[in-house]
């Protein structure tokens, strides 16, 4: 939601945010409007996040499921909830029954929301279903047992990926390998280097990467010391999810490269590692730039999800503003 409409809204709204029962007045309409299409997902999600409504809206969206069987609203519920992302044994349940649905929008779904929730206890779940016959299915599967970070499902995931055809599904189970943190898959992930398959080569090594295996790092170093920028980008974007002691001593070295594109990303990546002074960095280096080198540094600050005030602290510590 834009920071216009995020305005509006509390000018508009603010009776509905104060009052509990049209609060729930609200939340219900809302929901009503997505079902029929008047409001986008994304708008009424956003709405119900402002609102501060997400475990209201969850609750009325479990109600909505139990007498709702229209296919197409089931997905939009189940898509709203995934959305909302409010943990919970009934929310988990919830995307639990989407899985078992005939119904491939509404598995994929509840998939996506057992992620989004983080649900540990799904796992053994998600493992089954990187064997299923659907594509969509096994690559939803990978990716959400990766941002559960269930670190037993890891040999599950290396198999799953040995045996995938599907060149965009086996990158996403190697590359949760390394989210979910096994460390004992380093060497058949090793094996990929050298795979007949670009995009298998690439998960493989950012997998490395991320674990802090040496290989990996020997892989990357020779892509960040490329005088080809795009040779060099990919080098960086290899330690997408990596910690900031794996990420510093091959990125920092980057804060000075002649493109501000390569710059900004490493900067950003070190930062998501946990290095608290690239986010401070990215925010003074944004003030200095102008024009489309200042659009370099915001599109990465953005992705930090930094809000005004914390930009506003570092330009005060660095005396830019009062």
């Amino acid at each position: 939601m834009t920071r216009i409409a995020l305005l509006l809204f509390a000018l508009l709204g603010t009776s509905v945010l104060a009052d509990p029962e049209a609060k729930a007045q609200e939340v219900q309409l809302t929901l009503a409007r997505m079902l029929s299409g008047e409001l986008s997902m994304n708008a009424g999600v956003n709405k119900l996040t402002f609102m501060n409504a997400g475990p209201w809206a969850s609750e009325a969206i479990g109600e909505l499921l139990k007498k709702e069987f229209n296919p197409k609203r089931r997905v939009v519920l189940i898509e709203a909830l995934s959305m909302l992302a409010v943990p919970g044994a009934a929310t988990e349940q919830a995307f639990a029954n989407a899985i078992m649905s005939d119904d491939l929008s509404l598995r994929i779904a509840g998939i996506r929301g057992l992620g989004k929730i983080r649900a540990v206890r799904a796992g053994p779940g998600l493992v089954v279903l990187l064997k299923d016959k659907v594509l969509g299915i096994r690559r939803e599967a990978a990716r959400a047992l990766g941002v559960i970070g269930a670190a037993s499902a890891g040999p599950a995931l290396m198999k799953a990926a040995i045996a995938e055809e599907d060149p965009e599904t086996r990158a996403v189970m190697l590359q949760s390998v390394a989210k979910v943190g096994d460390k004992k898959q380093v060497k058949p992930l090793q094996g990929f280097l050298t795979h007949e398959s670009e995009s298998a080569r690439f998960a493989a090594a950012q997998s490395l990467c991320v674990l802090g295996d040496p290989k990996g790092l020997d892989h990357a170093k020779k892509q960040l010391a490329s005088p080809d920028l795009s040779v060099r980008t990919q080098g960086v974007a290899l330690f997408e999810g990596a910690p900031a002691k794996v990420t510093k001593p091959l990125l920092k070295p980057l804060l000075t490269d002649k493109d501000a594109r390569l710059r900004a990303t490493a900067a950003r990546i070190m930062a998501q590692g946990g290095d608290r002074d690239m986010s401070d960095w990215l925010v003074l280096e944004s003030y200095k730039a102008s024009g489309d080198e200042r659009l370099r540094y915001e599109d990465e600050i953005e992705k930090l999800r930094l809000s005004d005030e914390e930009r506003k602290a570092v330009l005060r510590r660095a005396k830019l503003i009062k």
